[in-house]
């Protein structure tokens, strides 16, 4: 057993460095940045037909809101706190941090009330053609990369790409925002509070199923579930090969659960916002947000390799 798990992690290792996963990084990186406005474009012009324009935006201001906040006030986290660190340095990195939110906060103003001004009619569709073109060629590259990791040699016919990868980058984010958006906690903890009282076990068994929608490992667990089939998807979907579901899933879990830490220690930690700070001043944001974006896709493409692993490893305990 001993001896499978050091051959597994070999393995991981061996498909990171052998499928260029450092350099597609890169790439995607940048094609991360180049197609971030065509994608919200995409996506707020198909919520506007369906009546939801508003909705979606509010969502992801809220979300990116929320992300700007958490780094805003890292250092009065308890995590933060542990870390071995004199006043003046924490206080200066607290000044760095507010520096960068106002940054953050001042560019997804502007980059809002750009898209908000967007209209498919007035920007032509050839424009508009371009901008789903965009978006289609930077799903293609993680196509590409995913395929280079799981060993694909051909890939799939334009047709076929085309239409997937509108269906990743339009659909899929639409129905997992309206899924998302539906308030079943409030509705059954509405239910739970009104049938409270007919008997005493009823009372209890309602306290202790509310405390428990209201806690924090219930609604950590639901994220982490909801992000561990959104990286299942890309697993099991975007390489011209066939995934199966069991694999997807445990190499989605792991993506979730390095992605999500990898985050918290951006806010936390606030990687390379005070020296970014001191040596780019006011453009330190960009430098920052490559940096972060290009650890997060090697993040997403060792999940993709760590799949790949637990594939092979499924396939030959199937062979003997």
């Amino acid at each position: 057993m001993k001896k499978k798990i050091v051959k597994w992690f070999k393995t991981v290792i061996t498909d990171f460095n052998s499928s260029h996963c450092s350099m597609h990084a890169a790439g995607l990186t940048y094609f991360a940045m180049l197609s971030l406005v065509p994608l919200l474009c995409v996506l707020l012009s198909v919520a506007k037909i369906c009546g939801a324009d508003d909705f979606a935006r509010e969502k992801i201001n809220q979300q990116i809101d929320t992300m700007i906040t958490n780094v805003e006030r890292a250092q009065d986290d308890d995590l933060a706190k542990v870390a071995p660190m004199s006043e003046e340095e924490r206080e200066r990195k607290r000044i760095a941090a507010e520096e960068f939110a106002a940054q953050a906060r001042s560019i997804s103003n502007a980059l809002f009330e750009r898209i908000a001004q967007f209209d498919v009619w007035t920007f032509g569709w050839i424009g508009f053609g371009f901008l789903v073109w965009t978006v289609i060629s930077a799903i293609s590259m993680v196509e590409t990369s995913f395929n280079e990791v799981f060993h694909v040699e051909k890939a799939r016919p334009i047709w076929k790409r085309a239409y997937l990868n509108i269906f990743t980058a339009v659909i899929l984010p639409i129905f997992a925002a309206l899924a998302l958006s539906v308030p079943i906690l409030a509705l059954a903890k509405q239910i739970l509070v009104a049938t409270m009282g007919a008997m005493w076990l009823t009372k209890w068994v309602s306290d202790g199923i509310i405390w428990f929608l209201d806690s924090t490992l219930f609604r950590l667990g639901i994220t982490l579930t909801i992000a561990t089939l959104a990286f299942a998807y890309a697993f099991a979907v975007l390489p011209n090969r066939k995934v199966p579901f069991r694999d997807a899933v445990f190499g989605g879990f792991v993506t979730a659960f390095l992605f999500g830490a990898w985050v918290k220690i951006c806010a936390v930690a606030q990687v390379g916002i005070a020296k970014a700070s001191a040596l780019y001043g006011s453009f330190a944001f960009l430098p920052i947000v490559l940096a972060w974006l290009y650890m997060s896709w090697q993040i997403v493409l060792l999940g993709a390799c760590i799949t790949h692993a637990s594939l092979e490893a499924s396939e030959k305990e199937a062979a003997e």
